[in-house]
């Protein structure tokens, strides 16, 4: 065995991991990411110190439910909270200079997002490199490749500076590798998909609801399609077809529940905010399909949620989404913003129990076989194992 590398068990006592990003129980998919990672054999085998960059929740007009983070939007927020805002990430950087101090850290493992969010992480990207740490960029952000390309041609080199710094960039799909290694070499970046913790999946007896029901779970905003939802939902209404929609998330729910109304699909419509736990799987495993309407993804967990709760899904070919969704054979791809076929595939799902029961048990088996989180523990282990023996 590599000496350097060392006995996984002493190897804990010695070396530490910081984890960067958002902890639960704050809502979001990285947060999420990060909670079941952490249940994983990983902190086990290592001593995973983390550094949580979650910021109090908050409730303001029209945003229900939502959070301080989220930098590229502060300055629509005005002056006490875009200030409180920055003022916790002065916190978060002391905090991060203190665990470099006060452990010995080796390998920094950074969770980002995209535009503001990710120009924060190069400064932990800087200041890890300086003090000869190993970096791990793991690339979140649903619009991370929209930000690059929208940059200027001296902000993209800038973008490309910092992530070659990284000694590891973990992409979500093989679409992102792609993506990557046009600016960064092969061997730096690594797939690994997302995963979710299938504990609380196990049981295969799911009470079916009598009618037909649609569930949402994610952000309720433009990104993840919800008005565009509201308009399948009125196109189906004026077949007289229109199913009762379930949507679970955090976000502009005033909004969303006024132009229900104003389309006249008020009644259609549940919103329930953040849920967690058997209720969340509960009310998502009686719904009849999942549909997300998205405009950006990297491979959302959602996807995944719905898959071990046996749903087909109704979903768009953006990010990795068209990597585990089969048109035809396990759901239903979309162009975003395409309301009028969501609608069509909407019934076509909703109209064949047959169709819905075998795709149903395909996704439910691809979610035990493929996307158990326990899979991207092996796979960050392997990075891990890596780095601490160059």
């Amino acid at each position: 065995m590599n000496k350097k590398q060392g006995d996984p068990e002493k190897r804990t006592h010695r070396d530490a991991i910081l984890m960067i990003g958002p902890l639960p129980p704050q809502v979001g998919g990285i947060e999420a990411f990060i909670g079941y990672l952490l249940e994983t054999d990983l902190s086990k085998n290592y001593a995973i110190k983390t550094l949580d960059m979650s910021k109090p929740a908050i409730q303001r007009e029209k945003m229900a439910y939502a959070t301080l983070m989220g930098y590229e939007r502060s300055f629509g927020r005005g002056f006490w909270l875009t200030l409180r805002s920055w003022g916790y990430s002065v916190l978060f950087f002391m905090r991060f200079l203190y665990q470099l101090v006060r452990y010995r850290i080796r390998i920094l493992h950074i969770h980002t997002a995209s535009h503001t969010n990710f120009w924060e992480k190069c400064i932990y990207i800087a200041v890890g490199k300086l003090l000869r740490k190993k970096v791990i960029m793991h690339v979140h952000g649903s619009q991370f490749e929209l930000f690059y390309h929208q940059s200027r041609s001296l902000t993209r080199r800038l973008i490309a500076y910092f992530l070659g710094l990284c000694n590891r960039v973990i992409a979500l799909s093989q679409s992102w590798f792609d993506f990557f290694i046009q600016f960064l070499p092969a061997e730096t970046v690594s797939v690994v998909r997302n995963g979710i913790d299938l504990r609380a999946y196990q049981q295969n007896d799911f009470r079916k609801s009598p009618e037909p029901s649609v569930v949402f779970l994610g952000e309720v905003g433009t990104r993840k399609g919800i008005f565009d939802l509201i308009e399948s939902a009125w196109l189906l209404k004026n077949t007289g077809e229109c199913p009762k929609f379930h949507i679970i998330g955090p976000g502009a729910i005033l909004a969303a529940q006024e132009r229900a109304i104003d389309k006249g699909v008020g009644d259609y419509f549940n919103f329930y905010g953040s849920l967690r736990g058997k209720e969340k799987i509960g009310l998502m495993a009686s719904a009849w399909c999942f549909v997300l309407p998205t405009y950006a993804e990297g491979l959302p967990l959602s996807i995944l949620e719905a898959y071990a709760v046996g749903l087909p899904v109704i979903s768009t070919y953006v990010g990795g989404i068209p990597e585990v969704v089969k048109h035809g054979v396990n759901g239903f791809l979309v162009q975003p913003g395409d309301a009028r076929t969501s609608a069509e595939m909407l019934r076509t799902v909703l109209n064949d129990s047959e169709m819905r029961q075998k795709m149903g048990h395909v996704n439910r088996r691809q979610a035990f076989e493929k996307y158990d989180i326990n899979n991207c523990a092996r796979k960050i282990d392997e990075i891990y194992r890596k780095l601490l023996s160059d």
